[in-house]
């Protein structure tokens, strides 16, 4: 199956997932209808679940929900303000998650991991400020976010940390202007050595591969261009990047992970992903 996610024209409208069968020819089966803007984190590594939340009132409080994608159970495993969230690259189907109780930029968001019910559920932080956990096959990987001075914007480092809450350790200590915030991961290679992040700022935004081998962390931009990072192939040596500014034209390529010259896949594309 494939799922799409239907973009509400008004703050105020209502959104829905849809699975169409891969083949085409039969009509969607709506899984789940929310009365807000409802965003999709992936799906967990057999197929079978779709990670989803679906922000709701003035205070963007909703739940964290797990989606059977044969149209069954729906199970909601956390509630609050969520901040990113990711299923364990295997059979196991956890499901680690950033919450929050309030919108404020100082408000603490921790990270939690739980099963697909909402079991068992295990806070791994505690009092910091986390985005954007991704669960690979070795770390769950985030950023965490602290204030510096008299800086506009805070800043984001990489963190890990073990399932089980232990070998909790820092992996970047980039320094960026005062106006960007840095980096946020978005995606694993199916062996964990390369990660595909975001940077984010003010009136800036930039594609990055951090290369996480050997003992070492090495960060890198991959174009020099405004971008946004879309996906990371299993091998991990290619990357899909939309390139250019929202409201104005855009287009999908592809990025060699090593480097290079990227391929225009999509003139006028935009939000790519793939199975590869």
């Amino acid at each position: 199956m494939a799922v799409v996610e239907s973009l509400p024209p008004a703050a105020n409208a209502t959104s829905e997932v849809l699975a169409y069968p891969a083949s085409g020819g039969a009509a969607a089966t709506k899984l789940y209808h929310c009365d807000g803007f409802l965003r999709i984190y992936g799906w967990s590594a057999d197929s079978k679940l779709i990670l989803a939340s679906c922000p709701q009132g003035l205070k963007d409080r909703g739940p964290l929900l797990v989606i059977a994608a044969d149209g069954g159970s729906v199970a909601t495993i956390a509630r609050g303000v969520i901040d990113g969230a990711s299923f364990a690259p295997n059979s196991s189907d956890a499901v680690v998650y950033a919450l929050g109780s309030s919108q404020l930029l100082s408000a603490p968001v921790n990270l939690f991991t739980t099963s697909p019910t909402g079991t068992g559920t295990q806070q791994l932080t505690h009092g910091w400020v986390i985005s954007a956990p991704v669960w690979g096959p070795n770390e769950i990987v985030f950023a965490r976010t602290t204030p510096r001075g008299k800086a506009i914007a805070p800043i984001n480092q990489l963190w890990s940390i073990d399932p089980n809450g232990t070998a909790l350790r820092q992996l970047t200590h980039m320094k960026v202007d005062p106006l960007a915030t840095g980096l946020e991961p978005l995606a694993f290679s199916a062996n964990g050595e390369h990660l595909l992040c975001g940077f984010s700022g003010t009136d800036q935004s930039s594609s990055w591969a951090v290369t996480l081998s050997g003992g070492t962390v090495v960060p890198r931009q991959l174009l020099n261009e405004f971008s946004v990072p879309d996906g990371i192939s299993r091998s991990g040596t290619e990357v899909l990047l939309t390139k250019g500014f929202e409201g104005q034209p855009t287009s999908v390529l592809s990025v060699r992970w090593s480097g290079g010259k990227p391929t225009v896949l999509a003139p006028r594309g935009v939000n790519a992903s793939w199975n590869e």
